[in-house]
């Protein structure tokens, strides 16, 4: 289905490092994240939906860099660090909030006028924890190869959460 049709560019990895996009970005994401839920069932959480991932994701690689990232995953202590971060966030009732729950650069499009983003493919879109929805985009500056190194700086996260707050 197409619902909409937005005139613009969709973003590459290296366009989420400026700082005009960063904000943009920040400032259109703190307008998704104020809906919150009333008494709307809610889907999976996020931790069963890590759990399924777990499962379907493959044991080995052909590819040796994959299969050192795979090692160095170590899927156990994944599932183990699901469980306590799923033990620590319950008792504290963090917000929930509607999330996009998929903001690769693709999913965020600059207008043509270069004034705005918005988001497309809702495919995963849920409530979820407000906090996903942030460290899922920081996770995306590392491309589309997961170069850990392009991370964001704590300079470029504060740009963001400073935005993102104030929005």
């Amino acid at each position: 289905y197409v619902y909409e049709f937005i005139a613009g560019t969709p973003l590459e990895p290296a366009d989420i490092r400026s700082v005009t996009y960063q904000k943009m970005i920040a400032a259109h994401l703190a307008r998704w994240n104020q809906l919150e839920p009333q008494s709307v069932p809610r889907g999976k959480s996020i931790f069963e939906v890590l759990r399924e991932w777990e499962k379907e994701a493959p044991s080995s690689f052909e590819d040796p860099k994959k299969q050192e990232q795979l090692v160095l995953a170590r899927r156990a202590e994944f599932l183990n660090e699901v469980d306590d971060v799923e033990n620590v966030l319950i008792p504290y009732k963090f917000p929930i909030t509607w999330a996009h729950n998929d903001l690769l650069c693709g999913n965020i499009v600059l207008s043509r006028d270069k004034q705005s983003v918005s988001f497309i493919d809702y495919e995963y879109g849920s409530f979820n924890y407000r906090g996903f929805d942030i460290a899922n985009h920081f996770n995306e500056y590392a491309g589309y190869d997961f170069d850990c190194s392009l991370y964001p700086t704590k300079e470029e996260q504060f740009v963001f959460l400073r935005t993102y707050l104030s929005s």
